[in-house]
């Protein structure tokens, strides 16, 4: 073997039930029928096809790209180290994702497994999650960091426990 090959969505992030999530929530608000079909005959479809697949289930004067542009703007937000001026641990580019998100920095996890990004959600404001992949846990993380999980599993079993409290 010489090479392993990751799928992203499901496989690396747990996106696919976000994105089922938001289209729920999207076809609350609209009125969608039956959006749990429509989201499942896209998996693993790239966005025209996912597109083309909405189309042909309700009609093609669907507003997909709307509903498209309203859940991005609400639910995904991307911010890349080339898209703000300091690096970490400047807390820079956590103030701008959660400014690109409308919400204080006070209610955001961020999760991170390095020490300047544990330090830049700290000064940041946020709640430092640290996933340690590297560089293991310092008595500096320990003190900064809300929670340290071992793995992304733990992280999650985590937001589960809480989203029921």
């Amino acid at each position: 073997m010489q090479c392993v090959v990751f799928d992203m969505d499901g496989v690396l992030f747990d996106s696919e039930k976000l994105v089922l999530q938001c289209w729920e929530q999207t076809a609350q608000a609209h009125h969608i029928p039956d959006i749990q079909t429509a989201c499942r005959s896209c998996l693993g479809s790239n966005a025209a096809s996912a597109r083309q697949k909405f189309l042909e289930k309700y009609g093609a004067d669907f507003p997909y790209d709307t509903y498209k542009q309203e859940m991005s703007a609400r639910y995904w937000q991307q911010v890349g180290g080339d898209m703000v001026q300091q690096s970490k641990p400047h807390p820079e580019i956590y103030q701008t994702a959660c400014a690109a998100m409308d919400v204080p920095p006070a209610c955001a996890y961020a999760v991170e497994d390095s020490y300047n990004g544990i330090r830049a959600a700290s000064r940041a404001g946020m709640h430092p999650i640290m996933i340690p992949d590297l560089l293991p846990p310092t008595p500096e993380m320990e003190q900064l960091a809300e929670q340290i999980f071992p793995d992304m599993a733990a992280f999650q079993a985590f937001l589960k426990a809480s989203q029921k409290k």
